[in-house]
């Protein structure tokens, strides 16, 4: 099998089932939660495994890199203008729009995907994930030598990613209120967090030469969402309203995770990537001379 087909069906196929475990986890988890009961979090931990399990697929989508870009920038871009449309046109008014009309047809028959969809799409999962896979391929489109301005690059650019990813994801809660909430015609946050996931693209560029940022970004951010995936209660209700209602959301929904995994797949795939295409390369210099 060709090998850019190869990692277009990796990553179609690894998204299709990921999303759908990722909306059914989340929304589970987040049914579950009750910041009065101190037993609360316990049940969290099988919803919580399902998102993980889905942001693991999103993982291998990002890993598909390691045969071509093209399966990631793919995904990464359909991805990106899905999260483009929900974002721009807000599910407030008279009139809804019909991405979202879509999202709330899904109410009925199958309320837990309508709710985890709506999730994803508006607290900015989609889009920083889908922004990290269309970045990440195609900067893989001319790969560099790992040299080390790139070295020194990546490692900034991992710890800008780190930032990016975890306030994007900050905002996004606020724009999730705001849009599926409270109905709000534009929440002031999305334009937040669109600058946010523009800056984790940029963060991602020295991927081109160096997979060191992405495995930085990707190992903090997976081993925050793990630390979150079922917090105390008392924790919880020390924290300020607004800030536990971000780990509520963040942690046990996976949605950390999803991105993080994303980060990590990217960062193995170009590795190995790199190390086939040096071996490749050694071996027609040996079959020349």
């Amino acid at each position: 099998m060709p090998r850019p087909l190869l990692s277009l069906l990796v990553s179609l196929a690894a998204t299709a089932v990921g999303l759908p475990l990722l909306w059914l986890g989340s929304a589970l988890a987040l049914d579950g939660v009750d910041l009065d009961d101190e037993s609360s979090t316990a049940g969290l931990i099988g919803p919580a495994l399902l998102a993980l399990l889905g942001a693991v697929l999103l993982g291998a989508a990002g890993y598909a890199i390691r045969w071509s870009a093209l399966g990631p920038i793919a995904v990464g871009g359909l991805l990106v203008a899905v999260s483009a449309v929900a974002l721009a046109w807000a599910p407030s008014g008279a009139s809804t729009p019909p991405l979202w009309q879509l999202v709330f047809a899904l109410d009925a028959p199958a309320h837990a995907l309508s709710t985890g969809l709506a999730m994803t799409l508006a607290c900015g999962v989609t889009l920083l994930v889908g922004v990290a896979l269309l970045v990440g391929g195609l900067v893989r489109l001319r790969p560099g030598e790992p040299r080390m301005p790139w070295r020194l690059l990546a490692i900034g650019g991992g710890l800008v990613a780190t930032v990016a990813t975890v306030w994007g994801l900050v905002t996004g809660v606020g724009v999730y209120t705001g849009y599926v909430v409270l109905r709000e015609a534009y929440p002031p946050a999305v334009w937040q967090l669109a600058a946010l996931a523009a800056a984790l693209g940029v963060a991602l560029v020295p991927l081109r030469a160096s997979a060191t940022g992405a495995w930085i970004a990707g190992v903090l951010v997976t081993g925050l969402g793990l630390l979150l995936i079922a917090p105390l209660p008392e924790i919880l209700a020390a924290l300020p309203g607004e800030l536990a209602l971000s780990v509520l959301t963040l942690g046990p929904t996976g949605f950390l995770a999803a991105v993080g995994l994303a980060l990590l797949g990217l960062a193995a795939g170009s590795g190995s990537s790199r190390n086939s295409g040096r071996m490749v390369g050694e071996l027609r210099r040996g079959s020349s001379s």
